[in-house]
């Protein structure tokens, strides 16, 4: 009796043991976005002052529209400030592209060397139903 008392609580509590695991798996979100699953931004000096800013995102699935919304681009200013020299929006050419799973690119801004710059992108991404979702990235570089 002692046996089969031992084997029932043994089994009770494996079974609730597997319920508990099953319960929290399922609230695992296997993507941060329901449009966007990976995305990147870096700035990088070219010499003579020049930076190239890039920027790539992914989709979870074809998207209707992806890509950058807007790239700021700031001068350092005195010690501990930033004044806005130059922007682009999803208007301007090669920001943004429609019906792709992924998109990337390069936009060059021409400033002067020895000056530090910060740019800030934010990438995009808008599904087909409407949803949309979006992520700044700041970088700082020394033209």
């Amino acid at each position: 009796m002692k046996k089969m008392k031992s084997r029932f609580v043994s089994m009770f509590l494996l079974v609730s043991c597997m319920l508990t695991i099953t319960a929290n798996a399922q609230g695992i979100m296997p993507y941060a976005s329901d449009q966007i699953h990976a995305y990147d931004s870096n700035v990088v000096a070219t010499g003579n002052g020049r930076i190239a800013i890039q920027f790539s995102v992914e989709g979870i699935g074809l998207m209707k529209k992806l890509g950058a919304s807007k790239i700021t681009v700031y001068e350092k200013y005195g010690n501990d400030g930033w004044m806005i020299v130059d922007a682009y929006t999803e208007k301007d050419t090669g920001m943004t592209a429609s019906g792709k799973v992924s998109y990337g690119t390069t936009k060059y801004y021409n400033g002067t060397s020895g000056v530090e710059y910060k740019v800030s992108v934010t990438i995009f991404a808008t599904d087909y139903d409407g949803g949309t979702d979006s992520r700044t990235v700041t970088n700082y570089v020394t033209a």
